[in-house]
């Protein structure tokens, strides 16, 4: 079970890494996704925090969030980040990629292109029918797996009902793979910011345990509540109490 975090300087809270680090791994945290890259641009804070994070017990993702201009510049700060000897990579893969499948390929291949067999998964949108398909496609032909963002209070009805966006994503992975794309797990992201209850969490875990998903994650640490940590903590995601 992992955070997303955006800024690293706000979970710390004065803490050091390695502190940080210990803290979640006794709350039940395997992973966490960390910032690392905007665009072309490096974020200085990630490569730092790799071995103190990884020191704790941690598995430790980098993320980017891509933009599609520019998708070599934009494989370079992946690159980047996969040489600090994290555990993997998520592409950050949104509204701005809308139109622009063409040059989301350049960035995939690019960053296959040096690191054929690391872990680099998506999290894209998570209603599929409300976007461009050709950029769902693209990216399900070359992600480890998929990490869409179940922001399910964002969504709203009738969207943010978690059995449709489940339904939802397993037919399209099943459509996927009769079509030859690879059979790669779902691994979503759930809301723990804003409206999201603790009732909330505990259900959207349970639609994950039940379709099959090796792990889930939440954003964010930075803009989590205590209760939604809480919340979070309680679910001990694959030790059969989701």
């Amino acid at each position: 079970m992992g955070w997303w975090i955006w800024y690293l300087s706000t979970v710390r809270q004065g803490r050091s890494l390695e502190a940080l680090g210990q803290d979640l791994a006794r709350r039940g945290i395997s992973h966490v996704f960390v910032k690392a890259g905007d665009g072309p641009n490096v974020w200085s804070q990630f490569a730092p925090a790799v071995d103190p994070l990884k020191a704790a017990g941690l598995k430790v993702f980098a993320w980017q969030y891509a933009y599609g201009d520019g998708p070599e510049a934009e494989a370079r700060v992946g690159i980047h980040a996969l040489e600090s000897g994290c555990d993997g990579l998520v592409l950050d893969i949104e509204a701005e990629c809308e139109g622009k499948s063409d040059q989301v390929e350049v960035l995939w291949k690019a960053l296959r292109s040096s690191y054929p067999d690391a872990w680099i998964a998506w999290a894209p949108l998570p209603v599929i029918q409300l976007h461009d398909p050709d950029l769902y496609r693209v990216s399900a032909s070359h992600a480890s797996a998929h990490c869409p963002q179940f922001y399910w209070a964002d969504l709203g009805q009738p969207w943010g009902d978690l059995e449709r966006l489940f339904s939802l994503w397993l037919g399209e992975m099943a459509q996927w793979k009769r079509d030859g794309l690879p059979d790669v797990p779902l691994m979503p992201i759930g809301q723990a910011y804003d409206a999201a209850t603790a009732d909330d969490i505990a259900l959207f875990a349970r639609y994950a345990k039940v379709s099959g998903c090796p792990a889930i994650s939440f954003w964010s640490l930075d803009a989590a509540t205590t209760v939604q940590r809480e919340a979070v903590e309680a679910l001990n995601y694959g030790e059969g109490k989701a």
